[in-house]
């Protein structure tokens, strides 16, 4: 494997603030068609989920029908695990694990559809 090679601009964060995620962890993170229709649930609906109604909505979303209890637990195993907590650390929700409660944050959302990503 090779190193890919960024250039520095790539890295900055826009305004020097620090808590702007950068253009790459921008693209990282919204790579995953599960986190844009995440993101795209959240956003539509301006209200708090808890984690295995948010899970029910995006499988419904991925499949177009509702799916077996079974596909939703590992749906919300993934976006317990994996795409929450990744969507959080850019800023674009908060997500209580403990509480298993998540929102968007709709001021990062609207200010990331202004951002250029390219």
């Amino acid at each position: 494997m090779h190193d890919s090679i960024q250039s520095p601009s790539d890295d900055a964060r826009e305004d020097g603030n620090a808590t702007l995620p950068t253009k790459s962890e921008l693209h990282r993170v919204l790579s995953s068609a599960r986190r844009r229709r995440v993101l795209d649930v959240l956003t539509a609906n301006a209200r708090t989920f808890n984690l295995r109604e948010l899970a029910t909505v995006v499988s419904e979303r991925d499949g177009g029908e509702a799916l077996k209890d079974d596909s939703i637990e590992e749906v919300a195993i993934g976006l317990h695990h994996n795409h929450l907590p990744h969507l959080q650390n850019v800023g674009l929700v908060q997500y209580d694990p403990e509480s298993h409660q998540v929102e968007a944050n709709h001021q990062a959302v609207s200010d990331l559809r202004k951002r250029p990503l390219f």
